[in-house]
């Protein structure tokens, strides 16, 4: 009996019952039960750090998914702002291109009114590559254009060489001098003693010196065909192979050489032959009217 446990139960009536249970039993009951307290413990703990973790791996998700939104709303704000970029510098580079056709339009009018050729020298011999169209409406073609009109235009004698009053045209005339008939391949301009005369256009001195009949004069070869000479001057301010601007100062108005006063004979030769000078200084008002009509005001 000293191996078995006796448990007696008595009831609210008064009746008992007992029953005898062994202690090696009742032991790896308890440490049956301890067992299955640790096993439930565990599993418990086990199960509060994975609620744990799964909490922070939401957390973590929700921060992944804050910061993806984000990115992807800079990133479509950045895609917005190229867009909005790639159409202005469309509009720029269509304002662009209007305004190059406008200018190059007024060139070629300039050029086409004083009788210079507008062709630009193109040859097939010695040339190769492959073929690529281009649209004349096209920039490059543009820019080409108008670069080749203002290399040209800066060799055209434009403007007045100086101030002053016009006292003998271009063509026909009766000598002053003779009085016979002759034919006058400039314009006489009658100003103040010494007033400056200065170039009409970039080039270089290809004469500068002393006739009977032309005075003190100077002629420069302005390229292109163009050459302009420069009669009757009291004094010359240039000298023969020197590289003029236009408006730069070639000398003073006199009367020197086979002149009956103070006066400047101004020409332009243009591939040797005279042209009236006449329009090509009255091109600036041309100019400014064609600015006006070209700008709409």
């Amino acid at each position: 009996m000293h191996d078995k446990l006796m448990i007696v139960f008595t009831s609210e009536r008064g009746k008992t019952r007992s029953f005898a249970i062994s202690k090696t039993k009742l032991r790896h009951a308890a440490c049956l039960s301890l067992i299955v307290i640790a096993v439930l413990t565990a599993v418990s703990i086990a199960g509060v750090k994975f609620s744990y973790q799964n909490v922070a791996l939401r957390i973590k998700a929700t921060t992944l998914q804050r910061d993806l939104d984000h990115t992807r709303s800079v990133y479509e704000n950045f895609q917005q702002q190229v867009a909005e970029q790639e159409a202005e510098k469309e509009n720029l580079l269509q304002t662009t291109l209007a305004e190059l056709k406008k200018r190059s339009k007024i060139i070629e009018s300039i050029l086409s009114t004083v009788g210079v050729d507008l062709q630009i020298a193109k040859g097939s011999k010695n040339t190769g590559g492959p073929y690529t169209n281009v649209s004349d409406q096209s920039y490059e073609e543009l820019t080409f254009k108008v670069d080749h009109y203002l290399e040209t235009i800066q060799s055209i004698p434009l403007g007045a060489p100086t101030t002053g009053k016009i006292t003998s045209t271009f063509g026909k005339r009766i000598d002053p001098i003779n009085n016979r008939p002759a034919f006058h391949e400039g314009v006489d301009i009658k100003n103040k003693f010494r007033s400056p005369i200065t170039a009409t256009a970039d080039g270089v001195v290809s004469e500068s010196g002393f006739t009977s009949g032309y005075g003190n004069y100077v002629v420069i070869n302005h390229g292109n065909g163009f050459y302009t000479r420069y009669f009757h001057m009291n004094k010359r301010a240039v000298a023969q192979g020197a590289s003029v601007t236009r408006g730069q100062l070639v000398g003073y108005m006199g009367t020197s050489g086979r002149s009956t006063g103070t006066h400047l004979h101004y020409e332009i030769k243009y591939k040797n032959n005279p042209v009236n000078p006449l329009k090509f200084m009255q091109i600036a008002r041309y100019i400014k009217e064609n600015k006006t009509i070209a700008s709409g005001k």
